[in-house]
């Protein structure tokens, strides 16, 4: 018998993922941590990125608050280096490469599923990070403190040279 692609029976789904549009990119440089950022949450979103909880454009002075799958203890994709790092003092930034933000963790919390309203009680200039303990049955909250807000032509060279590493595409605007 010869070996012959047979298509799963949902592959038109898997097709769709064309449709996300992530807007913005979040960067933990210490962490080695880069995770797309789309303006919604579903199913789709979170295969392969983060979400906002709360649409919200990077320019605004909101709380930012955002969030993806942690994979467990072993992964380091999406989210999961958060739940398996010390995380205070990091510096955190997202941008939508025309603008940059940058943020410092001042917080972690271990919340229970039905306290993730707390992550939306935030002063402005808050990114709140939100996903998974290891096990599922609690939540994560990570808050970091707006430090610095500038436009991506103004970045370093190590930050560009990480996106340009992780192959994201650089469209700024100089």
């Amino acid at each position: 018998m010869k070996n012959r692609f047979i298509p799963l029976k949902n592959y038109h789904m898997l097709l769709m993922i064309n449709d996300i549009k992530y807007q913005e990119v979040l960067i933990v440089p210490s962490l080695n941590m880069e995770v797309p950022v789309a303006e919604n949450t579903n199913d789709a979103v979170y295969q392969f990125g983060a979400g906002m909880l709360v649409k919200r454009k990077i320019d605004s002075n909101s709380n930012i608050i955002i969030g993806a799958h942690n994979l467990g203890s072993f992964s380091k994709a999406l989210f999961s280096p958060l739940a398996n790092n010390k995380l205070i003092d990091r510096k955190v930034f997202i941008t939508d490469f025309k603008l940059v933000k940058e943020y410092k963790i001042e917080s972690v919390h271990i919340i229970f599923p039905t306290q993730v309203n707390l992550a939306l009680n935030s002063k402005s200039n808050f990114l709140t990070m939100l996903t998974c303990t290891n096990d599922n049955k609690k939540r994560i909250l990570v808050r970091a403190t707006l430090r610095k807000t500038y436009k991506f032509s103004k970045v370093g060279s190590s930050v560009k040279t990480f996106l340009k590493r992780k192959n994201f595409i650089i469209q700024a605007k100089t």
